[in-house]
């Protein structure tokens, strides 16, 4: 693939992020944009759902090796309309489903790690972070190169390295 090409699919899989941001109905367009941009990379790697043991075991091993301590996590029918959230207060974190995309699990730590319910640039830099450490280059480089392409602040790529 040519760098031209490339860069044709970036800008289309940004304006599917736009066109994508505003079907969704609540939220702020900062956010429909990052949740667009997360949505699209979750379809390119549609396969990294788990059950509710893994991801009991994921965030664990997460934790582990961050250095955090564990949140809480439970799963059951809420009846908010997300797919899951953070409770940062008790920190803990609720899943809708028994089935559970990786993206959603790291979407959610980051929101523990970031102390904000915002998908703001502090929320974006640790989501890119999480996912390049704990799914792969490869998903982070597509994350981090959409939330720039979307015009979304993000830090630079260098900075989504995990600190030692």
């Amino acid at each position: 693939m040519t760098q031209s090409q490339s860069n044709n699919e970036l800008s289309d899989l940004c304006e599917r992020a736009q066109t994508i941001a505003t079907t969704y109905g609540a939220g702020s367009f900062e956010q429909n944009l990052t949740y667009a941009c997360e949505e699209l990379v979750t379809s390119t790697w549609p396969h990294a759902v788990f059950d509710e043991n893994t991801v009991r075991s994921t965030i664990e091993a997460i934790a582990m090796a961050e250095g955090w301590d564990p949140p809480a996590v439970y799963f059951g029918a809420e009846s908010r309309r997300c797919l899951a959230y953070a409770e940062r207060e008790s920190r803990s974190l609720m899943f809708r489903g028994r089935s559970v995309h990786l993206a959603t699990v790291l979407h959610e730590l980051a929101h523990l790690q970031a102390t904000s319910a915002a998908h703001g640039h502090v929320f974006r830099q640790e989501m890119c972070s999480l996912v390049r450490a704990h799914w792969g280059v490869a998903q982070a480089s597509l994350l981090h190169s959409l939330y720039k392409g979307v015009g979304l602040d993000v830090g630079p790529w260098q900075a989504t390295a995990r600190r030692a």
